[in-house]
């Protein structure tokens, strides 16, 4: 026995099948619009360039023989000045000078800074104001065999970061430092303050105070803030939906 239908509800069928199809119109829309949102913030939330990293960060070039220096003007990575010198220790050595026995963090050599000398290096690959972070080892030697404060400062781009003083030490200390770029490419300095020794005294006139400054493996590190980090968890999550949805429809 043939089931008669209705013009009724062949109207109704036609009406929920083109409702159907309207409502996968609209799925598959959303599903495009979630993923194309997904994949910008993603996008978005992406490092604008590589990271930054500082060329020769042990100072183990130019190589200097062992229980001896070489000193500045030179560059390598760094520029060293004139009062700059890159030094390779003896750690057997049977001497006063702490600087000379005193074992390298990184590698076999480190920065010695006298007077008022410096290192200097142009880094590129930051991401314009996003926190970054200066890291380093330091530390003092006196060439009287003394325990005397070192006098130093940090600048970023010609621009004071802070001014800092150690005392002699029998190993490296570490120091970290905040700052936020406003250029993709850094100029980091490291400038030993050593005062005059006594500008009264005739015999002195002129001379600096024998302490010096030992730096050794500078890095910097530059992490999102959190704002970037919610970004790229939005784009993901926007991307997972999206995907889903499209899958939904399809099976549909």
């Amino acid at each position: 026995m043939r089931t008669m239908i209705t013009p009724q509800q062949r109207c109704t069928g036609a009406f929920g099948g083109a409702a159907h199809i309207a409502m996968a119109s609209v799925r598959r829309r959303y599903a495009f619009l979630a993923v194309a949102i997904g994949l910008a913030n993603l996008l978005a939330a992406r490092p604008a360039s590589a990271a930054p990293i500082v060329t020769n960060s042990g100072f183990e070039s130019p190589d200097a023989a062992n229980g001896s220096s070489l000193s500045g003007p030179m560059a390598d990575g760094w520029f060293f000045s004139a009062a700059a010198n890159v030094v390779d220790p003896d750690v057997l050595a049977l001497t006063p000078l702490v600087w000379q026995s005193l074992a390298p963090a990184e590698g076999q050599q480190f920065a010695l800074l006298r007077d008022e000398g410096y290192v200097e290096e142009s880094v590129a690959g930051f991401s314009v104001g996003v926190p970054a972070t200066l890291s380093y080892l330091v530390t003092a030697s006196n060439d009287d065999g003394a325990v005397g404060p070192e006098e130093y400062r940090v600048l970023i781009n010609g621009v004071e970061l802070a001014s800092l003083t150690t005392t002699t030490q029998d190993a490296f200390v570490s120091k970290a430092l905040a700052f936020t770029p406003t250029t993709s490419t850094v100029v980091i300095r490291f400038q030993a303050l050593d005062p005059l020794a006594n500008p009264t005294d005739p015999d002195e006139l002129g001379e600096y105070e024998p302490d010096v400054l030992l730096l050794d493996k500078i890095t910097v590190q530059q992490v999102p803030e959190p704002a970037t980090w919610l970004m790229a968890l939005c784009g993901a999550v926007g991307l997972a939906c999206g995907m889903r949805a499209k899958r939904t429809s399809r099976a549909r």
